[in-house]
C-alpha cells in the first residue's frame, strides 16, 4: 500500500513542468510533491517509499532529502 507522502511525491514526479503544487507551503505534502518534482527534473527515479524525517526533510527510498530555506529552498541530499 502506498502512503500519502509517497502518493504526493509521485504526483510531483508525474506532473508537467509548469504545474504548481496545490498543498500548503511547508507541509509534508508540499515537501513530498516538491521532492518528487525535483527528482524528475534531476533525472532521478520515481519515488516508491516516502516517509517523514526531521525538520523540513523526508526520507525517500531510504535517502534523507532536505528542503533548504525552511521548506522554501531547493532539495538537497543529506548524508546520515
Amino acid at each position: 500500500m502506498v502512503n500519502e507522502l509517497t502518493d504526493w511525491a509521485q504526483q510531483g514526479f508525474d506532473s508537467d513542468d509548469d504545474t504548481i503544487a496545490h498543498f500548503t507551503e511547508g507541509s509534508n505534502a508540499f515537501l513530498a510533491w516538491k521532492i518528487g518534482n525535483w527528482l524528475k527534473n534531476e533525472g532521478g527515479a520515481r519515488p516508491t517509499e516516502v516517509t517523514p524525517d526531521l525538520g523540513y526533510s523526508l526520507r525517500v527510498d531510504g535517502v534523507r532529502i532536505l528542503i533548504t530555506g525552511a521548506g522554501y529552498g531547493e532539495p538537497v541530499i543529506v548524508p546520515d
